[in-house]
């Protein structure tokens, strides 16, 4: 890849189920309560990308889509019948296409309904702590019957995006393996933080970085990033989000708190080039990285 070839070897990869895709077998037409579960076509479960990755070399962090994006899944119905099984042939699915492809519990990860406490996917779960939590679980349950002990990540965005206590919306360990929060140097829901605070306020914010490591720990489960990188200036640069732009300082920080708080996967995400237009980003990134390859050599 074009990045890794610029800042070195990265032992993960990234990529996302869709939705659509996924759950295209469900015919949401015809109504009534079984009627979902009903028009399942198992052959028809679309698993791409999981098949782009197949020997690959590399472990594989898949994010698994909780719901379809329209009904009868969308809001709380769609947790309440992933909770009742209405959709376990397609993470059944999900789980074969990664063994078929050489994954497992040795090399791959499930991100289950990754940045739940956003508004912005269809797993949006605010207000509905107790749904999420039902429904994560039996993902779970189903991903294991498949692929014993796989690995998965419960994943909210960082900072209190009015969600709800994120602690209630925690599956419990014996469903996580790793807690993670997705950072980038931009903020949601209010104006911009610049350095030298921004790291700091990344850190001490409510459901930011300090938050997720006590919750690691008191749990008993790996703490990482789903993902974590820069906004561009003017990638979405509103009165109440603007991206931080190159800004060594946030990528020295965050490279310092991996290295003395992270024990699970953290994704470095080169969102729209955002590291390539940012040179001295950039040149960070990579000397953080030759430095910790060096120890490592």
């Amino acid at each position: 890849m074009v990045f890794e070839a610029e800042v070195g070897p990265l032992p993960w990869r990234l990529d996302f189920g869709n939705e659509q895709g996924m759950f295209a077998a469900i015919n949401t037409a015809v109504s009534g309560p079984n009627s979902a579960s009903r028009l399942l076509v198992p052959h028809a479960v679309d698993t791409y990308p999981i098949s782009a990755w197949g020997d690959c070399g590399h472990n594989l962090l898949l994010g698994v889509p909780m719901i379809p994006s329209c009904a009868p899944g969308y809001g709380g119905s769609g947790f309440d019948a992933v909770a009742a099984g209405t959709y376990d042939v397609v993470f059944t699915r999900v789980a074969e296409a990664l063994v078929a492809n050489g994954f497992g519990a040795q090399n791959a990860m499930a991100r289950i309904g990754w940045e739940f406490n956003g508004w912005w996917f269809p797993w949006s779960a605010k207000g509905m702590a107790s749904k999420f939590v039902r429904a994560f679980r039996r993902i779970v349950k189903v991903l294991r019957k498949t692929i014993p002990g796989l690995p998965t990540m419960w994943n909210p965005t960082r900072g209190d995006m009015g969600a709800g206590n994120l602690g209630s919306f925690f599956p419990g360990a014996e469903y996580v393996t790793c807690a993670a929060l997705d950072v980038y140097d931009t903020e949601w829901r209010r104006a911009t933080v610049v350095e030298p605070l921004e790291f700091e306020h990344a850190l001490t914010q409510p459901y930011g970085l300090a938050w997720l490591e006590d919750l690691a720990r008191i749990e008993g489960v790996e703490a990482g990033l789903g993902e974590w990188g820069l906004f561009r200036v003017g990638q979405t640069d509103t009165a109440t989000q603007r991206g931080g732009g190159d800004d060594p300082t946030f990528v020295n920080d965050m490279v310092v708190w991996i290295k003395s708080h992270a024990t699970g996967p953290c994704i470095l995400w080169d969102d729209q080039g955002s590291f390539s237009v940012n040179p001295n980003s950039l040149a960070a990134l990579k000397a953080a990285i030759a430095k910790e390859a060096a120890k490592a050599g």
